[in-house]
C-alpha cells in the first residue's frame, strides 16, 4: 500500500497545495546556525551477570487499564552490581534517570521493587533494565532509549544516544522484559462509521486553534465558510459565471456549462486533467472572512470541515516499490503494522481511523515586510486550505483512556508535512499551558502536554529559496530541516477544565483530564499550522499563537457523504451544498494569479481516497492523474 494512497505524502509536497508557499525576497539576512547533533560513540556493552524477573500483579492487558508489576533483580555473579533502575515501553523511557530510582545488588538478597504503567494500542514491550551508569557523561536526570526500538524485539545490552552529543559510556548490566498485545475493539464500528460516530470523533479530536498577534494586529483574514465565500465570489477561466449567478446558486461553479461542457467544474473520471482551469474569485469581502464575533460564538467550527475514514491496518505492511519517496520520508504504514503485529498473510483486528480537519480563509497574506509590494505579487492568493490530521484507535478511543488512542499527528505547513509517531515518545509527557501569553494581553490559556521524540531539541528553521540563492545563507537545506522535523515535538491541550486568565496550577495527575487535541499555532496572515511555535520558516510571519483569538474547533462540518432520504421507496443520497462544493470541486478556490491559489481537499495528497466506497473509474483516473506541477499522486491500495 503506498504512502499516498493512505492518506499521507512525503514531506516535501509542492509548497502551493496546503495554505501556500512563502517566496521571500528580502534584502535583510537572518542568520540563525542550525547544529545537528552528532551521534556519539558507544560504550562496549558488559556481560550481564544478573536477570531480572517481572510479574504481572494487576490489571488485565486492556485499553485504558493501568497495569502493575512487581520485579526481583536476581544477581547469580560474585560482583557487585551498581546503578540506576529505569522502565522502559517500547523502547523508550517512563522513568528519568535519577538517584531516587538507584539500586545496588549484593547476593545473596535481590533488589525487587513495583511499578504501574498505562499500556498503549499494540504490542506493549515493557522493561525494568539496571543501568550501569558508571562515567555517564550526559545529564543523569536523562533516560537514555534502549535500541533498538521495533516493537516486541528484544533491547539490545548496549544503550546508545542521549541525544546531547556526548559519549554515553552507559550499559545494561541487568534487564527484564514481558510483553503484552493490548487491542480493543469498538461496538460503535459495528455498523461502520455512521454519521454519528464521526461527529463524536471529529469533536473528541478537534484542534485547539491558536491565532496569531503581529504587525501590531491580530489576524485580519479571518476563517471563513465555503457558502458565503462562493456566494461573493465569480467564477473565471475555461468557463465564465458572474457573480450574480454564484450569489442564487453556488453550485453552477461545478457545472458551469451544462449545454457545451456537462459538469466541467466536478471531480468525475471523465476529467482529463485535474485540477481545471476553473477559479473562483472572490470580492475583497469574501476574502477577509466572517467578523470574530461569528467565528467566537458558542461552538466555533466557521470554515471547519472534517474527514473520518476507516483504516485498514493489514496495508500497513505492505511496501510499495514504485512510491519513490525521498529519504526521511514518514513511515507510519510500516510502524504502525510492527506495532499492531500485522502482516500480509495475518489478520489484524485493529480499527485505525483516519481523522482529516481541513480549514479554509478566504485570503493567504504570506509576507509583510520590506518590498512588500513587489512579494505579495509573488506570494499572496485568494482562498486558503490548510490542514491537522489524526490517527486514532478507535477501540482505545471508547475506552477510559481516549487520549491514548491518538497514533500520530500531523500538520501541514508551507508544503511541508510534519509528523509526529506517539510511538516515539521519548519521554513523559511535561504539563504546560499555551499560548505564551504577557500578563497584559488579551486571550485565553489552556492546558496542554508537551511530548518530545527522538528528533526533539533541534532548532528547526525551513529556508526558502529566492533566485537561486539560499535563505540563511548559512541554512542546512530544506531537506536536512523536513527530516529533522519528524518526530521532534507534538502538544496536546485539554478541553472541559478551567481556562488560566494569567494564572493558575497546572492540574496534576491524569483524573478526568484528557489531553487530546492537536494544539495549532496558526500562522499570521499565511495560516499555516504549526506543531510548535519554536520553530521558523525564514522570513514568514510569526506564528506565536498569541493573539486575543482562539478555541478549540468543536463539531466541524462532516464531508463524508452518505446523508440519506427515502422517497417512495427509494433510498438517495442528500448531498448539503457546501459539503459538495468542497468534496466535488475540480478548480480552484481563489483567483488566478499572486502566489497561486489553492485545489480543494480531495486534490490534496494527504486526502484519504477510501478504495471500497469510491467508484472504481473515478479510483482509476485518481490513481493515475499526475499534473505537471505534481499536484495528485496517489496509488491503489490493492
Amino acid at each position: 500500500m503506498s504512502l499516498r494512497s493512505l492518506g499521507l505524502s512525503p514531506p516535501r509536497i509542492p509548497l502551493r497545495h496546503v495554505c501556500s508557499r512563502v517566496g521571500i525576497l528580502l534584502a535583510l539576512a537572518i542568520v540563525l546556525a542550525l547544529k545537528l547533533l552528532s551521534a556519539p560513540a558507544l560504550a562496549a556493552p558488559l556481560p550481564v551477570p544478573a536477570n531480572i524477573i517481572i510479574t504481572k500483579t494487576s490489571g488485565t492487558p486492556t485499553a485504558g487499564v493501568p497495569i502493575s508489576i512487581s520485579w526481583k533483580l536476581v544477581n547469580n555473579a560474585k560482583v557487585q552490581l551498581s546503578g540506576a533502575i529505569v522502565y522502559y515501553l517500547n523502547g523508550y523511557p517512563l522513568t528519568p534517570l535519577n538517584s531516587s530510582n538507584g539500586a545496588q545488588a549484593q547476593p545473596p538478597p535481590p533488589e525487587s521493587g513495583t511499578f504501574t504503567f498505562d499500556p498503549v494500542p499494540g504490542i506493549n514491550q515493557f522493561s525494568v533494565v539496571l543501568l550501569d551508569t558508571h562515567g555517564a557523561a550526559f545529564p543523569t536526570s536523562t533516560a537514555p532509549k534502549l535500541k533498538p526500538t521495533e516493537f516486541g524485539q528484544q533491547p539490545t545490552e548496549t544503550v546508545p544516544s542521549t541525544g546531547h552529543g556526548e559519549s554515553s559510556p552507559v550499559s545494561i548490566a541487568a534487564s527484564g522484559n514481558v510483553s503484552w498485545t493490548v487491542m480493543a475493539h469498538t461496538s460503535r464500528l459495528d455498523n461502520g462509521l455512521t454519521a454519528a460516530v464521526r461527529r463524536q470523533l471529529m469533536t473528541d479530536y478537534a484542534p485547539l486553534l491558536l491565532f496569531s498577534y503581529d504587525h501590531s494586529s491580530d489576524e485580519l483574514y479571518r476563517p471563513s465558510d465555503v457558502l458565503p465565500y462562493v456566494k461573493g465570489s465569480s467564477l473565471t477561466g475555461n468557463f465564465r459565471q458572474p457573480n450574480s449567478a454564484l450569489a442564487s446558486n453556488p453550485q453552477v461553479i461545478l457545472d458551469p456549462s451544462p449545454a457545451s461542457n456537462p459538469l466541467a467544474g466536478t471531480i468525475t473520471a471523465a476529467q482529463p486533467m485535474m485540477p481545471v482551469a476553473l477559479y473562483v474569485s472572490p470580492s475583497s469581502a469574501a476574502e477577509s472572512g466572517a467578523d470574530w464575533g461569528t467565528v467566537m460564538k458558542q461552538s466555533p467550527n466557521v470554515g471547519l470541515y472534517g474527514h473520518v475514514t476507516l483504516i485498514d491496518p493489514i496495508s500497513f505492511a505492505t511496501t510499495i516499490a514504485d512510491d519513490k519517496r525521498p529519504p526521511d520520508t514518514d513511515n507510519l504504514p510500516q510502524r504502525l503494522a510492527s506495532r499492531y503485529g500485522c502482516t500480509v498473510s495475518k489478520a489484524c483486528a485493529a480499527q485505525i481511523v483516519k481523522i482529516e480537519y481541513w480549514q479554509f480563509f478566504g485570503y493567504s497574506h504570506d509576507y509583510e515586510g520590506p518590498a512588500q509590494a513587489g512579494v505579495d505579487s509573488e506570494t499572496d492568493h485568494s482562498g486558503d486550505w490548510c490542514s491537522v490530521q489524526l490517527y486514532v484507535d478507535a477501540g482505545w478511543w471508547a475506552s477510559p483512556r481516549p487520549d491514548k488512542a491518538i497514533l500520530a499527528v500531523y500538520h501541514y505547513l508551507h508544503g511541508i508535512q510534519v509528523g509526529f509517531d506517539m510511538g516515539t515518545v521519548v519521554a513523559p509527557a511535561t504539563k504546560i499551558t499555551v499560548p505564551t501569553r504577557l500578563p497584559n494581553v488579551k486571550g485565553d490559556v489552556y492546558f496542554a502536554e508537551e511530548f518530545l521524540g527522538p528528533g526533539s531539541g533541534v532548532k528547526i528553521e525551513f529556508p526558502v529559496t529566492v533566485a537561486g540563492v539560499l535563505y540563511p545563507s548559512n541554512g542546512l537545506g530544506m531537506a536536512i530541516e523536513v527530516g529533522a522535523a519528524q518526530n521532534s515535538v507534538v502538544q496536546l491541550a485539554a478541553q472541559g477544565i478551567p481556562k488560566l486568565g494569567r494564572a493558575g496550577a497546572i492540574p496534576q495527575g491524569t483524573g478526568t483530564v484528557s489531553y487530546q487535541h492537536p494544539v495549532v499555532y496558526v500562522e499570521w496572515g499565511g495560516h499555516e499550522f504549526w506543531p510548535t511555535a519554536d520553530w521558523a520558516y525564514y522570513g514568514a510571519n510569526k506564528h506565536n499563537g498569541s493573539g486575543q483569538y482562539s478555541y478549540f474547533g468543536s463539531a466541524p462540518t462532516d464531508l463524508v457523504i452518505d446523508h440519506q432520504v427515502s422517497i417512495r421507496g427509494v433510498t438517495n443520497l442528500i448531498t448539503p451544498p457546501d459539503v459538495a462544493l468542497v468534496t466535488t470541486f475540480a478548480g480552484y478556490w481563489g483567483a488566478s494569479g499572486g502566489g497561486g491559489p489553492p485545489q480543494g481537499p480531495p486534490l490534496h495528497t494527504h486526502w484519504y481516497w477510501d478504495y471500497g466506497s469510491t467508484p472504481q473509474p473515478l479510483w482509476d483516473k485518481i490513481e493515475t492523474i499526475e499534473n505537471s506541477k505534481g499536484e495528485l499522486v496517489t496509488h491503489r491500495t490493492d
